[in-house]
């Protein structure tokens, strides 16, 4: 199948793409369940510390041991989810380059073979894959530092927090929805650049902070499909791995008093879904650089 090779995303609207794209996704998915499992069971060890932390905070009187206590746990384990997560992006990445090499390289669906043998050149590329993402996580300082604002002025607004008679921004329910908009919007930036360098990368012959700076120059030439595909696959993430928060509507602190099970069953349905949706979500930015070198 052939589409316009000026770098546009009209292939969404193909249903054997989607067809095709998904069978790769799925005969990969084997290869994430450990990393996919490790970041939930880190996520949800985080979501159970964050309940216990904001139930005993709105306790009125608390004795100076029992804070103490809190602390030293909340401590522990944000301590040790930090490593597991630190760990299972780390082999996120190392999987998701090497599927992207596999797919890159081959038009049809790779076979295991392949995607095992791009697996061990991308582990051997360690050090250029570090150099690679420490310069990348300088050019997102800016989008996530901007985010991180937005997200401490939703949370300050939110009624279990402050009264509706706070402040007239918390009055305003368009300025919630602003806020979510505007924390998706850089999401869906951050997100298209990281998932565009993480393509470049696994073929990639130029040094590292050479291919850094060629995912902005990209971005910065196709800014508006290389948007839009940002917020597709981000909103199709989100719709299906964790549909939870937009039941919510987003409300963070709230999420908190929601039953323990369901947030264990949500945990668990992230993993398995993700271990599919992580490396569909390679794809979509490989058809694309595929099309922009007319091939």
């Amino acid at each position: 199948m052939q589409y316009a090779t000026d770098g546009n995303i009209s292939f969404l609207k193909d249903r054997s793409w989607w067809l095709k794209s998904f069978r790769a996704a799925l005969s990969f998915a084997p290869a994430c369940w450990w990393p996919a499992l490790l970041l939930g069971l880190a996520n949800l060890a985080l979501l159970l510390e964050a309940r216990y932390l904001y139930n005993s905070l709105r306790v009125p009187e608390m004795p100076v041991q029992e804070l103490t206590k809190i602390f030293a746990i909340g401590c522990a384990v944000a301590l040790s989810s930090v490593v597991a997560i630190t760990w299972a992006f780390g082999s996120w990445l190392l999987r998701l380059t090497a599927f992207a090499q596999a797919c890159m390289l081959h038009d049809s669906i790779p076979a295991r073979a392949l995607w095992q043998q791009s697996l061990l050149k991308v582990r051997g590329q360690r050090l250029y894959l570090m150099k690679l993402w420490a310069i990348a996580s300088v050019y997102l300082l800016a989008p996530t530092f901007v985010m991180c604002v937005l997200t401490v002025v939703k949370l300050v607004q939110s009624p279990m927090l402050l009264s509706q008679a706070a402040g007239p921004a918390s009055a305003q329910p368009w300025y919630g929805c602003l806020l979510d908009a505007a924390i998706f919007g850089l999401s869906a930036v951050s997100t298209s650049y990281s998932i565009l360098l993480l393509v470049l990368s696994s073929v990639s012959l130029t040094r590292a902070g050479e291919t850094a700076w060629s995912a902005v120059v990209t971005m910065a030439k196709r800014v508006i499909p290389l948007f839009l595909l940002g917020l597709f696959v981000l909103g199709f993430n989100a719709l299906v791995s964790t549909p939870q928060i937009i039941w919510a509507g987003g409300a963070l602190l709230e999420s908190l008093d929601q039953n323990v099970y369901a947030m264990i069953a949500w945990q668990v349905w992230f993993a398995l879904s993700s271990s599919v949706l992580w490396p569909w979500s390679v794809l979509p930015y490989c058809q694309f650089l595929k099309e922009m070198r007319g091939g």
